[in-house]
């Protein structure tokens, strides 16, 4: 008569346990990523909306307490001349671009193109005060035209 091989129960329990564990905790690990996926993505988007909200009360403040007539009306007319992609040209920051959008921004307003970065960290000075890094972002310079247009498309009429 053939022997059987004896079966160790609590071995063959302890396998099947740890089995169901690694799948559970991957099944866990899935649903952490998930969560965390979806945390992270809230944060960004809460981050680049209040970017842009900065940048609008910023531009706002400029446009009513510090800006000339001809900074915004040098503004306006590049607004409204300028086709989506030209404005995407001057208020999108490249990898390669030796000045970012904060730069070109400041060369638009003033109507010249800045000599060098000392020009356009006047002009934010000017603007927002010392404490400008925030200037950096595109969200923040998109909201900074938006704001400033949105002063002056309510007083243009009256001037």
């Amino acid at each position: 008569m053939l022997k059987q091989p004896e079966i160790n129960l609590s071995q063959v329990i302890a396998e099947v346990f740890r089995a169901k564990t690694r799948a559970l905790s991957a099944q866990n690990g899935s649903k952490n990523m998930s969560n965390l996926i979806q945390r992270l993505k809230a944060s960004k988007l809460a981050r680049e909306n209040a970017e842009r909200a900065d940048g609008v009360e910023a531009g706002r403040t400029w446009a009513t307490e510090h800006a000339e007539f001809n900074e915004l009306h040098n503004l306006s007319e590049w607004w409204d001349t300028a086709s989506e992609d030209g404005r995407d040209v001057v208020l999108t920051t490249q990898e390669t671009d030796a000045f970012g959008a904060s730069h070109q921004l400041a060369c638009v307003i003033r109507g010249e193109c800045c000599r060098d970065r000392k020009d356009s960290d006047q002009f934010w000075e000017e603007a927002i005060g010392d404490d400008n890094g925030q200037r950096h972002s595109d969200r923040f310079v998109r909201g900074f035209v938006e704001g400033a247009l949105q002063v002056w498309n309510a007083v243009k009429d009256k001037l």
